[in-house]
């Protein structure tokens, strides 16, 4: 939920910026402003993290004097199947960022239009997240990735047909449906991961996997503008999507 609201007001800033400035003006100097604003920021998450406690849990267990080297000698397994459960996940949220530059470039909406449409949907993916992760607790966390990533495989083409009309309508339809599905992963994978590792490496392990999948989901605007340059074709993005909901339905499938 945290990450969709700081998500939220990083596209209002874009959507205020494309709304008052000229293109030159944004080229010249508007673009540091984001930059700068998310400096003050991580520092105060820095500060933040450092005073956090640790839980309670963790401060009996008997932790490991080297979590990493543990982690990565004894939990291989897990780890690859943490990273298949996150990568679907990691992709779709790193390219959500992406969103509105791939839509203004492919099907010509306004760039304000595409920002204000990314704002109001993640709005509603912080209030939809909390809702999720009450149906995971009462439907099980496994069954509603099954669900969703199986829903993933069948619509994400179509899904993104939507914006081919150039309706306006239709633009915040598809950013709301693709914000819910944002939701319901959110509400899946972060527990599951959790549930993953014994105590002792359980941040580290956690830590590993989120990071090198969102490491690898940060080269997903690279790979579709690649692709789609090759092909043609800006609906492409839904298969890829498709095969990478595969991987994580696979994973889920393993997961014990």
């Amino acid at each position: 939920m945290n990450i969709g609201i700081g998500a939220m007001l990083s596209t209002f800033i874009g959507y205020i910026l494309t709304s008052t400035l000229t293109i030159e003006q944004m080229t010249s100097w508007g673009f540091r402003f984001p930059f700068l604003l998310g400096g003050i920021i991580a520092v105060v998450c820095f500060y933040l993290r450092r005073r956090a406690l640790e839980t309670p849990l963790f401060s009996k267990e008997n932790t490991t004097r080297y979590p990493f080297i543990t982690l990565v000698t004894q939990y291989r397994k897990k780890i690859v199947m943490g990273i298949c459960l996150t990568i679907f996940a990691a992709c779709f949220i790193i390219f959500a960022l992406y969103l509105p530059t791939y839509i203004h470039r492919n099907f010509h909406y306004p760039m304000h239009l595409t920002y204000l449409a990314s704002t109001i949907s993640l709005l509603w993916s912080a209030i939809c997240i909390p809702f999720f992760g009450w149906v995971s607790d009462k439907l099980g966390r496994k069954i509603l990735l099954y669900m969703s990533s199986l829903m993933v495989v069948f619509v994400s083409y179509a899904l993104f047909y939507l914006v081919k009309s150039e309706i306006t309508f239709l633009l915040f339809v598809f950013m709301f449906l693709y914000q819910t599905i944002v939701s319901i992963f959110s509400a899946c994978y972060p527990p599951m991961l959790a549930e993953l590792f014994p105590t002792k490496v359980r941040y580290s392990g956690i830590a590993l996997c989120y990071n090198v999948a969102f490491s690898l989901g940060s080269f997903t605007p690279l790979v579709v503008t690649f692709w789609v340059e090759r092909t043609g074709d800006p609906l492409l993005v839904g298969l890829i999507f498709s095969l990478l909901a595969i991987v994580t339905l696979i994973a889920a499938v393993l997961f014990d």
